[in-house]
């Protein structure tokens, strides 16, 4: 007894080492209260999910009669709680667990639509972290004692909030410049790689249990980027370079052939907030405030520009710049009112934490995919799906014709293009009718759902097989096609085909024909070669020039 009471006193003698034996005893309390949430709530998932498999199997085959609640063991009904528990979790633990929830919300065209219903409120509802809490991360970052040193006014209610960080308006006190202020949640990067792993292990369980369906390929991302999204220097830097490309698009939307031939009717200019580098660091983020001055996207009276605006800059980024924003829904944008009549309307584009770099060979290959799909070219897509899923194409590059890429009997094309357009293949075979009237366009629209049983291992092979890189940019394409149909009038505009023309535009301009080869290779054959595809090159420009004009009207 006595020896224990003075180890006790050897080992808590000084307030430091209490302090850190408390601290530590309070992360292996909260380190095991959330994996145990991990663990009950997979379990629960899992079991649920096998027991409605036996039970139907034994219902089906067995000759005993019994009763069995159809409407509670129906896949649907499954399906709602689990995503129930699966929103308990992620609410529970925050973080991490909030971008997975985030992620699966957005994967319609891959999981139950039950589970993108019950997750979706995660895309608006966030944890707030108490004002002292903010404080000290401030004053930990710039390494000072008060807030004060550095604002002369800073708001307390903060103006918005994410599963990562919430933002605060303040006044810089030397210069009196109102700022945006986002401060990185205290416990982020506490359990950061600990949740990481977590998410892991519950990817590996589902994929061994349910071979046909995999979120592998999803833990992977979110293994590789998070550590980024978490570094708030590195989400500065990325807006940077994102403000560089979005003036050069602005300069060239004065001065483009559009508007040479049809006449400019964009009243809104694109715009990112700098941030001011010398208040910013891993934790915190400090650029120029945007104030919508209670301006709401969706209930403006120019959403349809806004919607072209941001489909002319994202397809913009991803197929001429390879510079993917993978984050492009409505909270993550601001209209802000023109000071004067004479001014456009500005929109400014927020959180520049996820972005993917594509090569310069993915960008021009998903170009032609999409260009392809557009243009009703099967031959041209399967080439390109094979170029982008280099592991799975074991067809000879000297062959005549490569074969498409299949899985139990089905093609692995025409359901990428399924994906990316939310058509069915009958209604993409022969490519986009970009002739017929928007008001035509609407009537015919044909989106399928897309996960049936015989579609998920298709899907699974899809995801488990493309360029690692382009994961995220299909990610990007579903929340702008879903944008689109958030800000369109389905009565006048076929957001589809406003979307498909941005692209087709921006993917003409990808495959540019490069003048380097030119003067490498310099012969008769070779130079009409050159003139010839710079011909095909500007027709096609025209032909989407003309293509966005028709479904501007």
């Amino acid at each position: 007894m006595l020896l224990s009471v003075f180890s006790s006193f050897y080992i808590f003698s000084d307030a430091e080492n209490l302090n850190t034996k408390i601290h530590e005893s309070r992360d292996y309390l909260d380190i095991s209260t959330r994996y145990s949430r991990v663990f009950s709530t997979i379990g629960a998932i899992i079991v649920e999910y096998k027991f409605a498999e036996v039970l139907a199997h034994y219902h089906n085959t067995s000759n005993a009669k019994f009763s069995l609640d159809q409407e509670y063991w129906s896949l649907p009904s499954i399906h709602h709680r689990s995503a129930m528990r699966l929103l308990e979790l992620c609410q529970k633990n925050g973080g991490v667990f909030i971008k997975l929830g985030q992620h699966i919300s957005t994967l319609d065209y891959l999981v139950p639509s039950e589970y993108c219903q019950v997750l979706k409120c995660l895309q608006s509802r966030a944890f707030q972290t108490p004002i002292d809490q903010v404080h000290r991360v401030i004053c930990q970052a710039l390494n000072i004692s008060s807030i004060d040193a550095v604002f002369s006014s800073f708001d307390e209610i903060p103006v918005g909030v994410a599963s990562l960080a919430q933002v605060h308006r303040a006044v810089l006190k030397d210069s009196s410049q109102v700022v945006a202020v986002k401060v990185q949640h205290p416990l982020v990067e506490k359990f950061a790689p600990l949740d990481i792993q977590a998410v892991g292990m519950f990817a590996r369980v589902l994929k061994n249990l349910f071979p046909s369906f995999t979120l592998q390929w999803l833990a992977e991302e979110i293994s590789e980027n998070l550590p980024k999204e978490i570094d708030f220097l590195h989400e500065a830097t990325n807006a940077l370079r994102t403000r560089e490309i979005v003036d050069e698009l602005n300069l060239e939307e004065q001065s483009s052939l559009y508007n040479f031939l049809f006449g400019s009717s964009n009243q809104i200019t694109l715009c990112v907030p700098k941030p001011l580098l010398e208040f910013c660091s891993k934790k915190l983020l400090v650029m120029e405030f945007v104030d919508d001055f209670g301006c709401s996207i969706e209930d403006s009276s120019i959403r349809t520009q806004v919607m072209d605006a941001i489909n002319r800059c994202f397809t913009n980024l991803i197929f001429r710049y390879g510079w993917v924003h993978c984050d492009p829904h409505l909270g993550n944008f601001k209209l802000v009112r023109p000071a004067s009549c004479g001014e456009k309307y500005q929109l400014a584009i927020l959180d520049h934490g996820l972005y993917k770099e594509l090569s310069d060979d993915i960008r021009k290959s998903y170009a032609k995919l999409w260009l392809s799909l557009i243009e009703g070219d099967e031959q041209g897509l399967i080439e390109s799906l094979h170029t982008l899923c280099p592991a799975r194409s074991s067809t000879s590059r000297y062959s005549e014709q490569l074969e498409p890429l299949t899985r139990d009997g089905q093609k692995a094309h025409r359901l990428l293009s399924s994906v990316l357009s939310r058509r069915s293949w009958k209604a993409l075979e022969f490519g986009f009718n970009v002739s017929s009237s928007p008001s035509s366009c609407v009537k015919n629209i044909s989106i399928t759902p897309l996960i049936t049983p015989e579609r998920l291992g298709l899907i699974t092979f899809i995801f488990e097989s493309i360029q690692r890189d382009l994961l995220l940019v299909l990610k990007t394409n579903d929340l702008l096609v879903s944008l689109n149909f958030t800000l369109s009038d389905p009565e006048k505009h076929d957001p589809l085909m406003r979307y498909i023309a941005a692209v087709g535009l921006a993917c003409a301009h990808a495959l540019k024909p490069n003048f380097d080869d030119l003067k490498t290779s310099f012969t008769p054959i070779f130079f009409f070669s050159y003139v010839q595809r710079n011909l095909f090159y500007y027709f096609r420009l025209l032909k989407y020039h003309v293509v966005k004009y028709i479904f501007r009207l």
